[in-house]
């Protein structure tokens, strides 16, 4: 039957509401034997936005093709509607199963997902419904951390005039976020909607044209480390960094960006671990350079609870990790083939997502290198992926060409401890400039300019750590290849995880755990529920 015919008076006869919605009606308003065909949009994310155009399209098809029925049959529009409003989404809607989608499950099509630019309270209500089988407490937490760090950067690169570009790459930031936010164990179609549900607000805080180059197929399609084990283990392997004042090496980059981060910052971020840090200011604060004066990483398990951590501060560094899993230490654990305590530094290894994780101290402050799948750390947020904002880029050559003037036209002396620290020289400040290129100029180390820049920054206060910063670049360059080196004997590890062994395959959630303190406690409904309304009115700017 032709899209634009009119129905024919039998519609308006029929003895079942029921069937004529499965039967008739998608042929009247969508030219479709059934409704069955718009099942297939459910593999991409365009599914909740086809469905937020459906029901308003059913409407208008009730009002056009059959408002002749209300005057054969008094209420026939109103009683269609109803029924589609009123179905009871079915609780595997949220756990999507291609064999479950038939024309039997035709209703849930026609469910209106969306009212104006939110979804509705009948979709909404079921969807919370599911969530709540899966939500923890870290999860809200999560949530609120990325609606925080996603308005503070919106705030500022709005502020500052920033490209489009920018605002896109940060708003794909932020539902990467919400997204990892998510347990694993949660049903994919649940976090798929827990996306579009953060979307339909994300362009109403910028521009409305940004939202249509956000990637969120490469968000919601996400595959974890246990449904690929092959494909993460063949997939190409990526490094991504941190260090000295700071500068990030981020994700798909070989030039180091230095960049001002003060206070609390995520870096990386993904269901399965977070490394978070805070810095402040060193040298002279005018020159806005910072470093990392604390640092912790924590694991989680598939429902999102934490089962370990691995924290340093006060120029410390521990040689071991938290547990609060009895499965946790056997999947999450220090590599003592790359131990050096003497050096400073400690390599973890997370084997579920063959992940090799060094922190370094260098005097009081720390360092850090990430090394794994693509696949892991294309779907995770942080500044080591997202790089940094373009306000808080330090302009590295303009400082250094500022501190070489100022040293150059200085007359006094400065104390300088040697290697051992058994003697003291005295040094001409003027003779510090060149006295920090001949350091930085190794062939052992990668970066020349930044190790420049953090030995000119340090010196203006401490000239003996000053001159021995680039023991700290020609660290981070040596790992880097260590690194790589390691990729065989991690791969193989993290496949053996899986085929051989439980460890991979399960891990307890502490709540469930007999021993040691419950860290993560289920939130009751009363609780999710007003969070989730808080965090509703609070979105928006």
């Amino acid at each position: 039957m032709s899209i634009s015919l009119q129905a024919d008076d039998s519609h308006c006869h029929t003895p079942s509401l029921t069937d004529f919605v499965r039967d008739s009606l998608p042929e009247i308003c969508f030219d479709s034997g059934s409704a069955g065909f718009l099942n297939y949009s459910m593999d991409s994310v365009q599914f909740y936005n086809a469905h937020c155009r459906i029901y308003q399209d059913i409407k208008r098809c009730l009002d056009t093709k059959l408002k002749h029925c209300d005057g054969i049959r008094a209420g026939f529009n109103r009683h269609i509607l109803n029924l589609i409003e009123s179905y009871q989404l079915p609780l595997e809607y949220f756990n999507y199963d291609k064999k479950v989608y038939d024309d039997n499950h035709y209703l849930q099509n026609l469910i209106p997902f969306c009212d104006g630019d939110k979804l509705s309270n009948h979709f909404s209500q079921q969807f919370d419904r599911s969530l709540l089988n899966c939500l923890t407490k870290t999860t809200l937490n999560k949530h609120k951390e990325c609606l925080t760090i996603f308005k503070q950067n919106i705030h500022t690169i709005l502020q500052t005039k920033t490209s489009l570009n920018e605002i896109t790459k940060w708003s794909e930031d932020f539902l990467r976020c919400i997204y990892n936010s998510i347990p694993t164990s949660c049903p994919t179609a649940t976090k798929e909607v827990f996306v579009f549900k953060e979307l339909l607000a994300v362009p109403d805080k910028h521009n409305e044209s940004t939202s249509t180059s956000l990637n969120i197929m490469k968000i919601v399609k996400q595959k974890l480390p246990s449904q690929n084990v092959e494909g993460f283990a063949q997939s190409k392997r990526a490094t991504s960094s941190i260090h000295g004042d700071p500068h990030i090496l981020q994700l798909h980059t070989n030039k180091p960006i230095t960049c001002r981060l003060l206070h609390n910052r995520t870096y990386l971020s993904n269901p399965h671990f977070k490394i978070t840090g805070v810095s402040k200011y060193v040298g002279d604060p005018d020159l806005t350079a910072t470093a990392i004066t604390s640092l912790q990483i924590d694991f989680f398990n598939s429902n999102g609870s934490l089962i370990s951590y691995y924290k340093v501060s006060n120029g410390k560094l521990p040689l071991e990790l938290i547990y609060f899993d009895s499965l946790a230490s056997s999947i999450i654990k220090i590599d003592y083939s790359e131990k050096h305590a003497t050096e400073g530094h400690i390599a973890l290894i997370h084997v579920p997502t063959s992940t090799q994780i060094i922190v370094n101290r260098w005097a009081n402050f720390y360092f850090f290198v990430v090394r794994s799948s693509e696949l892991l750390l294309n779907n995770s947020d942080g500044y080591l992926i997202t790089g940094c904002p373009q306000n808080e880029i330090i302009d590295r050559q303009a400082i250094i060409a500022r501190l070489k003037e100022r040293f150059a036209q200085s007359q006094r002396k400065t104390i300088v401890g040697t290697t051992r620290q058994r003697r003291h020289i005295s040094l001409e400040e003027s003779q510090l400039p060149n006295e920090c290129e001949r350091i930085c100029s190794s062939n052992n180390n990668e970066f020349p300019d930044e190790c420049l820049f953090d030995c000119l920054a340090i010196a203006s206060v401490n000239a003996t750590q000053a001159l021995h910063v680039n023991q700290m670049h020609i660290r981070m360059s040596r790992e880097r290849r260590q690194l790589v080196d390691n990729d065989k004997r991690v791969v193989r590890e993290f496949e053996q995880c899986y085929t051989k062994g439980l460890a991979c395959k399960r891990t307890h959630d502490p709540d469930e755990s007999n021993h040691g303190e419950r860290i993560i406690k289920q939130t009751s409904l009363l609780t999710i529920s007003s969070i989730l309304y808080t965090i509703a009115l609070f979105s928006f700017f």
